[in-house]
């Protein structure tokens, strides 16, 4: 008889565990439309260490893997990253060099979360580390995922990867990790371009540009992906706008580009109650990034000098799409 209570308690427990798992994963639109971002913040950890002792319980539960990478590279990008943007614009080393490892542990954190329900998936040849030995066979181990809504855990896996990569440029075991990267993202994309506001285009532009041009980056192919991003989107991600001028136009020395897409960021309203919360994060970047602009680009040429940027038009020299 105990033995039958133990049981049906275990079982009743990963039932409700299911069920809290459904819930944070279908009620996560509610923080996407929260208009206090400090609130946000205070609030994502306590989250996560609710997600964290769930998947003790139901370790397998997509959904609840899901939401806790996306909580991980919400936590990280969307305000420890900040703020370690913030110390080193206040040249605060000591500062900056905490909320980066802070962000780097998030980022590894939300990819192993990634990798250990990929090799649930696709167990074969030893699962995410078996077939992580060579950039061809890491492409074969990708194919096997054929399901579209494996794109989203796909996606969170790559993007938490590429920006510990960007927080560690200084590591070359982490730069060498790049191809991999990419060869992720590129099926994500396969599975799902539409997935969360078409972000595997966003993701794989922005490491585009980010790739050195002896590594084969493209920042012209990126920004015509980002321009034909912000249009999909109508505008309604401001954030789009913030990774095209600081990831793109910066490298392409578009110095006009740039301030037109933060200021257009800052002149917009609440264009989307779904991504108010990014919006607003969009927002204070776009203030740090503007007050830095003599930082990142040449002086502007005098009236009727012709410049680089004036001598081929560039889709961001022209009107910006209206939000």
């Amino acid at each position: 008889m105990l033995a039958l209570v133990a049981l049906q308690s275990g079982c009743l427990t990963q039932i409700a565990a299911g069920s809290t798992a459904g819930i944070v994963g279908r009620g996560a639109i509610a923080l996407q439309r929260a208009a206090d971002p400090e609130l946000v913040e205070a609030a994502i950890p306590g989250s996560i260490g609710t997600l964290e002792a769930l998947m003790i319980t139901i370790p397998e539960n997509q959904v609840l893997r899901l939401s806790l990478a996306k909580s991980y590279c919400s936590l990280g990008f969307g305000f420890l990253v900040d703020h370690m943007e913030q110390a080193q614009q206040a040249d605060d080393v000591d500062r900056a060099d905490h909320y980066r490892a802070r962000a780097s542990a998030a980022f590894l954190r939300a990819r192993t979360i990634g990798f250990e329900i990929m090799s649930i998936w696709e167990p074969d040849d030893g699962g995410v580390n078996g077939n992580r030995r060579s950039v061809e066979r890491w492409r074969n181990y990708l194919r096997n995922f054929e399901r579209r809504e494996m794109g989203g855990q796909l996606f969170w896996t790559a993007y938490a990867w590429a920006n510990y990569i960007n927080l560690n440029k200084d590591d070359p075991d982490a730069v060498a990790d790049l191809p991999y990267v990419l060869a992720l993202g590129e099926r994500a994309k396969d599975l799902d371009h539409e997935y969360n506001d078409y972000a595997p285009h966003a993701l794989l532009a922005g490491l585009q540009a980010a790739t050195p041009a002896t590594l084969g980056g493209r920042p012209d192919l990126a920004q015509r992906e980002f321009e034909w991003l912000i249009q999909t989107t109508r505008g309604t991600n401001l954030m789009y706008r913030v990774i095209y001028a600081r990831n793109v136009l910066v490298p392409l020395q578009n110095r006009r580009g740039y301030q037109e897409q933060l200021q257009a960021v800052l002149d917009a309203g609440d264009v989307s109650e779904d991504n108010r919360l990014q919006n607003l994060l969009a927002k204070r970047r776009a203030r740090r990034y503007l007050a830095q602009i003599d930082d990142l680009f040449l002086p502007d040429e005098p009236s009727g000098t012709p410049s680089g940027n004036e001598a081929t038009p560039s889709p961001s020299d022209t009107a910006a799409p209206a939000n």
